[in-house]
């Protein structure tokens, strides 16, 4: 299938390719993308054309399910300086190589998953003066529970919890150039409220990284893209903080609160034809993002804050794929000064979180 990511540095335009046996014992991905517009705060930057790739596979005849991945992924990131209103400008590189194992407990009303994972990762930052490189050779256990229930009619997750917790390690004796650890939890609530099938869904995030400040994991924080899963160990899974750029902000410590009232409009339940494109529901959200990421200590003076509302339709794209588009406007505002007030609109596919 063909893909498109957007988001504020850059639009990249690709494909996918999946596949599972009869017996649901094999499964693999592969996935290809291209950078096709880019800022031009990057122009001039080497690797502006490298695509990304993705290579996945997992084997789920026993338990636990045993999992593989390649990956070859080019980020841009913008990071804001201190005594200049210039922004400096990276491509980020990494190049990772992980094998795991993934134990699922499931029961009638709720769903544990217990993950363990090796991951080596070559991280090249590419920049005007020069490029810096560092290797990290991690283990990683994270732990998932979901308790949330979606209905015939739900517009998203109602009722019940979703709670997660990631740790990764990354030693010299593991392959890394030093020591340091990442952590992040994340836990949502959906509550059921007026009208039928609203829901009121809130989220409590953080992440934290410690050790050789030369290897330390920066989290970062700003953007209107989703945070869909609940367990991740990426540096930008803590981000959603509408009104702002991607990766606004960054730090050695993120936390970060979201609220959402989502209340349902119509079921259309309606195509036009025999196009592939049904349109199932629609719906809208006003939310309210508080965040702060930083090094040192940390004042209150200092939190970000956003407050917006979005509009949704859940489809069916290609006969068989549900997916859920979201048009936004968000005001965000940086309570320390450094950044000025923004009013921002993005698109979005899926929740926020």
């Amino acid at each position: 299938m063909p893909t498109i990511e957007l988001d504020d540095d850059q639009v990249e335009l690709g494909a996918v390719a999946s596949g599972v046996d009869a017996l649901g014992y094999h499964a693999w991905t592969a996935a290809a993308s291209w950078p096709v517009a880019r800022r031009d705060d990057f122009a001039g930057l080497p690797g502006g054309a490298r695509p990304d790739v993705r290579l996945a596979y997992a084997y789920d005849r026993w338990r636990p399910t045993l999992f593989a991945q390649v990956e070859d992924d080019t980020s841009p990131l913008l990071v804001r300086q201190a005594v200049s209103a210039d922004p400096l400008a990276f491509l980020i590189r990494d190049r990772s190589v992980s094998a795991g194992l993934a134990v699922p407990f499931r029961r009638m009303l709720r769903a544990q998953t217990v993950t363990a994972a090796w991951r080596l990762e070559h991280r090249t930052i590419e920049r005007a003066s020069g490029d810096v490189t560092e290797t990290r050779g991690s283990l990683r256990a994270g732990w998932a529970l979901s308790t949330a229930r979606r209905h015939g009619y739900s517009i998203s997750p109602e009722g019940g919890v979703s709670a997660a917790v990631a740790l990764e390690a990354s030693r010299r004796a593991l392959g890394a150039d030093v020591d340091s650890t990442f952590t992040r939890a994340d836990i949502r609530a959906y509550v059921p409220v007026a009208p039928r099938r609203g829901v009121l869904a809130m989220r409590a995030s953080g992440a934290a990284a410690r050790g050789d400040v030369r290897g330390r994991r920066t989290a970062r924080l700003g953007g209107g893209d989703g945070d869909p899963g609940v367990l991740s160990f990426d540096e930008d899974a803590s981000s959603l903080l509408r009104g702002f750029p991607a990766n606004a902000f960054q730090g050695h410590t993120v936390v970060l609160l979201n609220a959402e009232y989502r209340l349902p409009l119509a079921w259309p339940q309606r195509g036009l034809g025999a196009w592939p494109l049904f349109v199932r529901s629609l719906h809208a959200t006003v939310f309210s993002d508080i965040g702060h990421a930083w090094n040192g200590p940390f004042r209150v003076s200092d939190v970000k804050s956003s407050w917006g509302a979005e509009l949704s339709a859940d489809v069916t794209a290609a006969y068989a794929l549900p997916l859920t588009w979201s048009a936004g406007i968000a005001w965000g505002r940086d309570h320390s000064g450094r950044v000025a007030d923004n009013r921002r609109v993005y698109l979005r596919l899926g929740h926020g979180f």
